[in-house]
């Protein structure tokens, strides 16, 4: 519950008392690739605020483009790529 809230990690591993952030990535890890498609639309978000103002047009921010972020849930992804 505390992960599908946008609990900070840290936050979260204090809550359920575990020493070790580690832990609590062993553990909860795998629940974090939503959390991670979450952060890409609100950035995506607030670009697009920036990209459709006619007054930012000049600045760099108007220069960038949308990209969805992929989440890897295990190390042994990395493996096989």
């Amino acid at each position: 519950m505390l992960i599908a809230q946008g609990a900070h990690q840290k936050a979260i591993q204090s809550h359920l008392g575990h020493q070790s952030i580690t832990t609590t990535l062993d553990r909860y890890g795998h629940l974090f690739a939503d959390v991670h498609e979450r952060l890409a639309e609100r950035v995506d978000d607030a670009y697009s605020g920036v990209l459709n103002d006619p007054a930012s047009a000049q600045s760099p921010a108007a220069t960038v483009e949308r990209t969805t972020v992929t989440p890897v849930d295990r190390h042994s992804d990395w493996a096989s790529r």
